[in-house]
């Protein structure tokens, strides 16, 4: 399976495999989800302009969500996580405003799952940066699962110490 395989070599870390991995990104760029995550992770700036040029296509490609005018997540969304792990301008930016949007129209049920996955991909590549966007959905109880999550993937001591003061309320003592 492709994505095994560029799941694989991304945890190798072997930049021999960006080009071929950029090969397969371009057949097919929303099929593969695991391909631009390796290309990400691998960090090799040649990987830039084929993400961005697969986003693009995607974009142009995919069919809006009728009720809201929103975009499908499921096949952008390791796009730009390659991107925003890549350091690639304004993706940060873009996803917060995502977030902000779906959060935003939370009265649609079906905004939860696509929240949570926008909260995982920051978790995942965005880095401290992404704390003071992460952190007040702790309070949600539709999304703090979510939240907490992408705060142990951003792993720093701020990170890490956010979740315990947050998720635990004063009158939760025990016995």
């Amino acid at each position: 399976n492709v994505d095994q395989i560029a799941k694989i070599l991304g945890e190798i870390g072997d930049t021999a495999a960006v080009e071929p991995l950029i090969d397969v990104s371009r057949h097919n760029p929303s099929a593969r989800p695991e391909v631009p995550r390796a290309l990400g992770k691998l960090g090799d700036k040649r990987a830039v302009r084929p993400l961005q040029d697969a986003l693009k296509s995607v974009k142009s490609g995919y069919e809006q969500d009728s009720s809201r005018g929103l975009p499908r997540l499921d096949e952008t969304l390791p796009l730009r996580e390659a991107l925003l792990m890549l350091g690639a301008p304004r993706l940060f930016e873009e996803l917060a405003g995502e977030l902000k949007r779906r959060y935003d129209d939370r009265e649609d049920s079906s905004n939860t799952l696509e929240v949570g996955q926008i909260l995982e991909v920051l978790g995942r590549a965005g880095g401290d940066r992404a704390l003071p966007i992460v952190e007040p959905l702790l309070d949600d109880t539709r999304y703090c699962s979510y939240a907490a999550n992408a705060l142990l993937q951003i792993g720093s001591a701020e990170a890490l110490a956010a979740r315990p003061a947050r998720l635990v309320r004063e009158d939760d003592g025990p016995g």
